[in-house]
């Protein structure tokens, strides 16, 4: 997986059947960031509101996710 973008999509992919089209349409844009051998995606929080957001981490040479949360 080279691209930060296409780390966002799997993401995308992977988070709306479990938390729902709106909540992370919400939490829009995902952003990547590679670390060692993860991307971390994480979800962005809303100015103003409080919570937390999704995260996600995605193995760059195989695409297996290896972690996968909701913070509050």
């Amino acid at each position: 997986m080279p691209t930060p973008e296409v780390a966002t999509q799997i993401a995308y992919a992977v988070l709306v059947p479990i938390y729902g089209v709106q909540q992370i349409e919400e939490q829009l844009p995902l952003t990547a960031q590679l670390d060692g051998d993860l991307w971390i995606v994480q979800g962005t929080l809303p100015q103003g509101r409080r919570g937390g957001v999704a995260r996600i981490e995605i193995s760059r040479r195989n695409g297996r996710i290896s972690h996968l949360s909701h913070g509050r």
